[in-house]
């Protein structure tokens, strides 16, 4: 007792994600096999993946919803670059680590008060920012950072919208399936999603991520080993054949939702004889 009087609101809810996760696990798991009981270890993993989509959901909902309310209620400022500080980036792939010199830009303007403010933005870069530079900025009283608007910013929000909305998605999902709803039109409309929308634009980020690194190159002067130059124009021609293909393979409505009433991703129609 003494330890719940201690819990704080956060606290609360994540023993009300934890419960709830519990309850949901055991229905999932009764829908599937009516007539056996679940077990302890079947419960604990499947409560287990949906407490962590769960705990991800509220956080990234929290974080955006706060980040999406700056950029709206707190002032806008126009800042100057004046210097970059720069740090290691460090990231583990295939039991190697990798690490990235990344670069983070200092400005400085002039608040409502007619204060001068010299702080770092909120995102780094690996490609350095130019003395000079000129970038609107949102800023909050004594906060450590300012917060760009930019395309960078933008494409950070709307990559965090595309991830909270597959991970809802998939939540929605799950409680759909515990409480005995129609799972067929909720696994169509995934596949319809993943079929116009993921796969394009996923291919129209890979593009635009590329042909923003070739501008760097050619326009902005930014190095760029020969190797990667090549690599970089060789995705950037496969990715806009590839794009155009699909686009028109999704025109020419070639790809099926459902073959027996069971969406299938990459099954093509028949084409009907002349």
């Amino acid at each position: 007792m003494i330890l719940l009087a201690t819990l704080t609101p956060y606290g609360w809810t994540f023993l009300g994600i934890i419960a709830a996760s519990i309850l949901l696990a055991r229905k999932i798991l009764l829908r599937k096999n009516e007539n056996e009981k679940p077990g302890c270890i079947g419960v604990g993993y499947v409560a287990t993946v949906i407490s962590v989509l769960s705990i991800m959901v509220f956080t990234l909902s929290a974080g955006m919803g706060k980040t999406v309310y700056h950029f709206v209620v707190l002032p806008k400022y126009k800042a100057t670059v004046v210097d970059t500080r720069s740090y290691i980036s460090e990231t583990k792939h295939k039991g190697r680590i990798r690490k990235t010199k990344m670069f983070q830009a200092i400005v400085t303007f002039t608040d409502n008060t007619g204060n001068t403010i010299v702080v770092p933005t909120d995102i780094g870069s690996s490609s350095q920012v130019k003395k000079g530079e000129q970038m609107t900025v949102v800023y909050d009283f004594d906060a450590d950072t300012a917060s760009e608007l930019s395309v960078r910013s933008f494409a950070l929000i709307f990559g965090c919208c595309l991830m909270l909305a597959i991970m809802g998605y998939f939540l929605y999902a799950g409680l759909v399936y515990a409480f005995g709803g129609a799972i067929k039109p909720v696994f169509n409309f995934g596949i319809k999603a993943a079929l116009y929308f993921l796969v394009p634009f996923g291919m129209l980020f890979l593009l635009g991520g590329l042909s923003y690194g070739l501008y760097n190159h050619y326009g902005a002067g930014v190095y760029m080993p020969l190797w990667a130059e090549i690599v970089c124009i060789f995705f950037v021609v496969v990715l806009v054949f590839g794009l155009l293909g699909y686009i028109n393979m999704l025109r020419q409505k070639e790809i099926p939702i459902k073959v027996q009433g069971v969406p299938v991703m990459f099954q093509m129609r028949k084409r009907k004889k002349r």
